[in-house]
């Protein structure tokens, strides 16, 4: 009897295993989908009254969380101010000028540090031309 319950027991552990590698290979095709429709990933983590509103919403309309929180984000759009150029061209530079030393710690030299801005289609500080390495 013994031998009967652990032949059994292994064929229900080969089948279980056999159900969640299909399941990792549906999710993955699912997600892969979802990306190639413009969709993206994030995750996050929310307050508790935050659950509650996101909770109740459900409850109310019976829709996936998904397009509870889709629906918030774009009712959103149009309260949000805009950001005025300057401050969008400031942050922008401010992040090449981050990147620049990341670009030099990979053992790159100027040369080629330019070439990579100029392959990525990095623009310079200024926004014109390209990048050179005495930039």
């Amino acid at each position: 009897m013994t031998l009967l319950n652990n032949f059994i027991g292994n064929i229900q552990m080969a089948t279980i295993q056999q159900r969640r590698k299909i399941d990792r290979e549906r999710q993955k095709r699912w997600r892969k989908k979802k990306l190639a429709e413009g969709q993206k990933q994030i995750q996050v983590m929310l307050g508790p009254e935050a659950q509650e509103v996101l909770k109740r919403e459900k409850e109310l309309t019976g829709k996936p969380y998904v397009q509870i929180i889709n629906r918030a984000i774009i009712g959103l759009k149009d309260k949000l101010p805009q950001v005025p150029k300057s401050v969008r061209k400031k942050r922008e530079q401010e992040a090449i000028r981050d990147l620049i030393p990341k670009i030099d710690s990979e053992g790159k030299d100027h040369s080629q540090t330019s070439k990579h801005l100029n392959d990525e289609g990095i623009p310079t500080l200024s926004g014109k031309g390209k990048w050179f390495p005495q930039n």
